[in-house]
């Protein structure tokens, strides 16, 4: 690392506090992005009638999973998406249908609202990007998760060349945290974008040091591409890291507490 970068302060991630909408929904203004959250942690009554808001693929798919903990927390996941997207539609939950891309992205079918969205979850928490008319991709993950003893070799086998030698070029002790503000953000991008294992993590750069702000920064098959992007950095809570991918330019954020009707 040069010494001018040395002199660099650290840029942090946006630390986020989410409020719980009152008895009016928010409204989903242009150019403005919402960001919810979810504790997938309920009571088995809740449990109960979100698994009720659920069309029959997603009750398969709920009753594949062998481990009960995964099980539930797919249901809350799934519901609350419903129930959120619900609320912005004007209809109830169990009406709300979905299309789904050529490469599996889920969006809203028959609908001319506009309303793009993506969620991502880890252990307990469910993280939701809604915008009108932008692509956009979310991603969450745990800072405890065991340390990443072969991060250099998962980099130069998932990373561009570029982003394996700066995250060689670190101190070990940040290692983890750059690794996971690449990955997040990389992960991001790549499902605002829709092209699931298409598009090798490889082809397109991002920024991950403490001391550049998010960024994409490089797309190789088209490197106009890059410049109509935006990226969040974000600390959901405390314990986890978050990135947003969003097409166009910032949005307004805004930050909403999701919770189940009791």
């Amino acid at each position: 690392m040069s010494a001018i970068q040395n002199l660099k302060p650290p840029i942090g991630l946006m630390a986020l506090s989410f409020q719980t909408p009152s008895s009016r929904f928010p409204a989903l203004g242009s150019g403005e992005l919402h960001l919810w959250k979810a504790s997938l942690s309920v009571t088995p009554h809740q449990q109960e009638r979100l698994f009720a808001t659920l069309n029959n693929e997603e009750r398969d798919r709920a009753d594949r999973f062998v481990i009960h903990l995964v099980r539930d927390r797919f249901i809350v996941a799934r519901a609350a998406l419903r129930d959120i997207l619900g609320k912005y539609l004007g209809r109830p939950a169990s009406e709300v249908h979905f299309a789904y891309g050529e490469h599996g992205k889920p969006e809203l079918a028959d609908d001319g609202s506009g309303i793009c969205f993506n969620l991502s979850h880890t252990r307990n928490v469910a993280i939701y990007g809604v915008i009108r008319h932008f692509r956009v991709g979310v991603d969450v993950e745990c800072l405890d998760r065991p340390t990443y003893t072969d991060r250099l070799k998962l980099a130069e086998r998932f990373f561009s060349a570029s982003e394996s030698r700066t995250l060689e070029s670190l101190p070990e002790d940040r290692q983890d945290a750059a690794f996971l503000r690449c990955w997040t953000r990389k992960e991001a991008f790549v499902k605002a974008i829709g092209e699931g294992l298409t598009c090798p993590l490889s082809e397109y750069d991002v920024t991950l040091t403490e001391y550049d702000p998010p960024a994409l920064t490089a797309t190789r098959w088209d490197p106009s591409e890059a410049g109509r992007w935006s990226l969040l950095g974000l600390k959901p809570e405390p314990g986890y890291i978050a990135a947003i991918a969003v097409e166009g330019p910032p949005p307004h954020l805004s930050t909403w507490q999701w919770h189940p009707e009791t």
